[in-house]
């Protein structure tokens, strides 16, 4: 996750992406998605800390000062745990078995992006944008990450069964699932 953030700040991977004609702005970051799939096959606490440690060298790669960073970083855990949290307390199942887990799965991303987009406001004053281009940042922080929570559902549906078999086999305690 480290690795791929600082290669994404390295080539401007989560710029705004235009979709065809609509032009909605979509801004991607990949190591949401890691950090995702690990806080659902290996526990919380296995998550945060890449998903801190790679947003922390993504603003560090782009020069934000350390103190902002710092900050900031917190914005990819606290999407997690917002994410992971409103699961258990939904009693959502993590491999998406039923509709009904799907919506609140999708619920839970929608208000985990929501969220996590108030970093936004940090990365707004580092760029020091005008108001339109806030705006556009903004609304694709969080239409990015509410795709890639999207685009995650089949990895959630198939992959979560079998990567908690194998960790509950592998690990001397199981780790806490949603």
């Amino acid at each position: 996750a480290v690795a791929l953030s600082i290669l994404e700040a390295r080539n401007g991977w989560s710029g705004i992406v235009a979709i065809g004609d609509v032009g909605v702005p979509v801004v991607l970051y990949p190591p949401l998605a890691v950090t995702l799939l690990i806080v659902f096959w290996l526990g919380p606490e296995w998550g945060i800390i890449p998903a801190y440690a790679a947003t922390l060298a993504r603003a560090l790669t782009i020069g934000m000062p350390s103190g902002a960073a710092a900050l900031f970083a917190f914005s990819t855990p606290i999407e997690l745990l917002i994410m992971w949290g409103s699961m258990v307390v939904l009693e959502t199942h993590p491999g998406l078995p039923r509709g009904r887990d799907i919506l609140k799965y999708l619920l839970a991303g929608l208000i985990a992006a929501c969220a996590s987009s108030l970093s936004v406001l940090m990365w707004i004053e580092y760029e020091h944008l005008d108001l339109v281009a806030s705006q556009r940042m903004w609304r694709g922080s969080v239409v990015g990450d509410l795709l890639q929570i999207t685009a995650l559902m089949p990895a959630m549906r198939w992959a979560v069964p079998r990567a908690r078999g194998w960790t509950g086999r592998r690990l001397d305690s199981a780790p806490r699932f949603a």
